[in-house]
């Protein structure tokens, strides 16, 4: 109880605490500066893309890790698109790429659910490969063809569309949390207690993007 309780706070509350006193006291502050900007989306690419091929290890050597290929997955969307996210200017493809990031990893950590038999089928095995496929030709699209897809700002701000997509992305990440919760309060895995608190964290991101 004391860690669910603990990561309910550090991965839920104090961003939100946080993101709320930002709100309110330094709403005027910005902070333009795409070079650190891209030093830390590339860091953490590199890191997301780094878990994903350790978790499948460890997928392959623990027959109660099953469950992992949803959240490799996930993170491998995720790194991959915020790789393009990163090497961006500030714009539409810029925004685009970390929207689609977020809902990619969002709905397949959100796969979680789903019973571990579906896990262990040849389709979940193979999907890491897809989800990698996909996000890369996703990511060459939004570089090749900014003009042609659904704008992600006007006039400075967030469309309505931008902001509803990282809500659902984020609704799906705590959904996610939720599971590895349960998982976590049935089977006492340390690796699904630190995988609620990404999730919760992201979910945390997702729906407060907008501000």
């Amino acid at each position: 109880k004391f860690g669910i309780v603990a990561t309910l706070i550090i991965s839920g509350g104090l961003p939100l605490a946080g993101s709320l006193l930002i709100r309110f006291y330094l709403s005027d502050w910005r902070w333009v500066h795409e070079p650190p900007h891209a030093v830390i989306e590339g860091t953490g690419a590199l890191i997301a893309l780094t878990v994903a091929i350790l978790l499948l290890l460890q997928r392959r050597a623990q027959q109660d890790a099953v469950h992992f290929i949803w959240g490799s997955s996930g993170l491998i969307g995720m790194g991959l698109l915020d790789g393009f996210h990163s090497v961006l200017h500030v714009g539409g493809g810029f925004v685009r790429t970390h929207t689609l990031a977020m809902l990619m990893g969002g709905l397949l950590f959100s796969l979680v659910w789903l019973p571990d038999r579906l896990a262990r089928t040849r389709l979940a095995k193979a999907l890491p490969g897809l989800v990698a496929v996909a996000a890369t030709v996703i990511g060459i699209l939004i570089v090749a063809f900014p003009d042609q897809l659904p704008a992600m700002l006007e006039g400075g701000n967030f469309t309505p569309l931008a902001k509803a997509i990282n809500v659902l992305a984020g609704l799906f990440f705590i959904a996610a949390g939720a599971c590895f919760v349960r998982r976590y309060r049935g089977q006492g895995s340390q690796t699904d207690l630190l995988f609620a608190n990404q999730c919760f964290l992201l979910g945390g991101s997702g729906v407060l993007f907008a501000y």
